[in-house]
């Protein structure tokens, strides 16, 4: 080492300061509190929901960021992004068909590019939605075609069992039709009461498929039904009768998309509910001969309340 000078002419061999290394100090001292404020400012998230199971996007999905409850949605690709404060690392994700999830991130996790996987529910294990709302309240609109205003009540004892109750009350029931090139017209009223059981074996998130068995008992009093008499002469009768049945059929139900409540349910079926009407009667003719007119009600078998393929449409809610 060599000694060196002083400006008071005193001879030292004393290192004198780096003011290189002073310098650099105060440089990173300075970088640290600006990186300080930065990570102290907002940030940008953005990523995908994705289902679980699938690895498909989740669409209106919520995602809160749970420090100020700030939330956005996923759009139908499961993109989303929202505005953090500071350091939040938490969010939840939520959404009516899948399990609520807390998700965490690392302290040092990339925000640009998150993947938040979320699970269905298993209705088979879990079954939220369904045992939360266990009746069903729907209208039948196609039986308007035969003049009824039909109701149905499901009540859901297990997530695949249910029993319930439809009724159709005809207030306008009318038929026309022509048999043995004659026409033919049978006006009615009356009422039809069908409990019935249905098993699911299958049922997910938004729909299941179920075995239907019911039985049926119907009063039906027909203002007028076409008799006739030689093959030629006509005459309208009053007639009432009671009647039992039984019916087995398959079907489907549904979720009305973007529905919390909303339901239907399609279903087929073989059915037995005989016409119970008396087929021939005593009547006078014109002349006041009693003779035997007969009526042939093949049509109740097709179209009517007593149609051997039967077809069910209901829509209404699930509470």
């Amino acid at each position: 080492m060599q000694p060196y000078q002083s400006s008071l002419g005193l001879i030292s061999t004393a290192k004198p300061k780096n003011h290189h290394i002073i310098l650099r100090k105060f440089t990173c001292f300075i970088a640290f509190l600006i990186s300080f404020q930065l990570a102290a400012q907002d940030k940008h998230a953005k990523g995908y929901i994705l289902n679980t199971v699938t690895d498909k996007p989740v669409a209106n999905a919520k995602i809160t960021e749970v420090t100020n409850g700030n939330h956005v949605y996923s759009d139908s690709s499961g993109f989303f992004e929202i505005d953090i404060p500071k350091r939040n690392r938490e969010f939840l994700v939520t959404h009516d068909d899948y399990k609520p999830m807390i998700q965490r991130l690392h302290p040092h996790q990339s925000l640009s590019n998150l993947i938040f996987k979320i699970t269905p529910y298993n209705f088979n294990l879990i079954d939220t939605a369904w045992r939360s709302y266990k009746n069903t309240i729907m209208l039948a609109p196609f039986e308007l075609i035969n003049g009824a205003v039909a109701l149905r009540y499901e009540r859901f004892l297990k997530p695949k069992h249910s029993i319930g109750l439809h009724t159709s009350v005809y207030l306008f029931g009318f038929n026309s039709y022509v048999f043995d090139l004659g026409y033919y017209s049978a006006s009615f009223k009356g009422i039809k009461l069908t409990p019935f059981y249905r098993y699911y074996p299958v049922r997910s998130n938004y729909h299941g498929f179920f075995l239907e068995g019911k039985i049926s008992y119907g009063y039906i009093h027909f203002s007028e039904l076409t008799y006739e008499y030689a093959g030629y002469y006509k005459k309208r009768l009053e007639v009432s009768f009671s009647t039992f049945g039984a019916t087995i059929a398959i079907g489907w139900m549904f979720r009305i998309p973007k529905s919390k409540h909303g339901v239907g349910n399609f279903s087929i079926g073989l059915q037995s509910f005989p016409f119970n009407g008396s087929t021939s009667v005593q009547a006078p003719r014109a002349d006041g001969t009693m003779v035997t007119w007969t009526t042939n009600p093949y049509w109740w078998y097709i179209w009517s309340p007593g149609a051997v393929l039967e077809f069910k449409f209901t829509i209404g809610g699930i509470f």
